[in-house]
């Protein structure tokens, strides 16, 4: 048990959180997440972090501007306190997709979100399979982006048998579906021109890292025994995840 680290626990990582302090044989720090009745948010850590490194485990998911800023809040929180280091671990990085222009006057809020993290304090970023690479490029502090691909891999090993192909469905996954392709020992196919090409007989994995409209998906026929079931992360409410219309 190291004395010089602690770890803060979101509202959106209390789980995954507590497992790791658990298996680091540490007890999460004491941290009060409250919010006012106009939404604002607000932080108290209860007991001294001066000189320590802190973990945050904060995922950013849906809704992804409230836990956002929650991680912001927090960070801030431990650097006024003189913690000597902040290190954010965000599983699920929001705005990740968010790494270039879609057109003319249009933001690249993934640069946006980097700076934030860094002016608040955070100096060092551990991730989970960013959308790109390039994400790493917007960050002046250290980023670590850790893979579940072996994981996944093992899984389609035992799960998907027979003669079966990882697709791509666009150019920006090939690499991702290559891996995938190489480490479950399966076929690989990319986008061709636009053009697909029929598979009779064969099981498609379909590499894809966020489906942002699942109807799309299973209007094509897609068999209810393998279709995506999700659940939402604990925080997400209904009403606060509108769409823009």
């Amino acid at each position: 048990m190291r004395e010089d680290m602690k770890i803060i626990c979101g509202s959106a990582g209390r789980l995954l959180g507590r497992e790791v302090a658990r298996l680091l044989d540490q007890t999460p720090a004491a941290c009060v997440v409250e919010r006012f009745s106009d939404g604002e948010v607000n932080v108290r850590l209860e007991e001294p972090v001066r000189g320590r490194e802190i973990y945050i485990v904060q995922s950013t998911c849906p809704p992804v501007d409230k836990h956002l800023v929650e991680l912001l809040v927090v960070a801030d929180a431990c650097r006024r306190a003189s913690a000597s280091k902040v290190i954010a671990v965000v599983p699920y990085f929001g705005y990740g997709r968010a790494d270039k222009r879609s057109g003319r006057r249009t933001p690249i809020t993934g640069r946006m979100v980097a700076a934030l993290m860094e002016t608040v304090g955070i100096n060092h970023l551990l991730t989970l399979d960013l959308h790109s690479p390039q994400m790493e490029g917007f960050f002046q502090i250290p980023v670590e982006t850790v893979t579940a691909v072996p994981a996944l891999c093992h899984v389609l090993q035992e799960s998907v048998k027979g003669e079966t192909v990882v697709v791509s469905p666009d150019e920006g996954r090939v690499k991702m579906a290559a891996e995938y392709a190489n480490g479950s020992k399966k076929g690989e196919e990319s986008p061709s021109a636009g053009k697909p090409r029929r598979r009779c007989g064969r099981k498609v994995v379909l590499m894809k890292d966020t489906i942002k409209w699942l109807g799309v998906v299973s209007s094509r026929g897609i068999p209810e025994s393998v279709r995506i079931r999700s659940q939402p992360c604990p925080g997400w409410r209904k009403e606060n995840h509108e769409r823009c219309k």
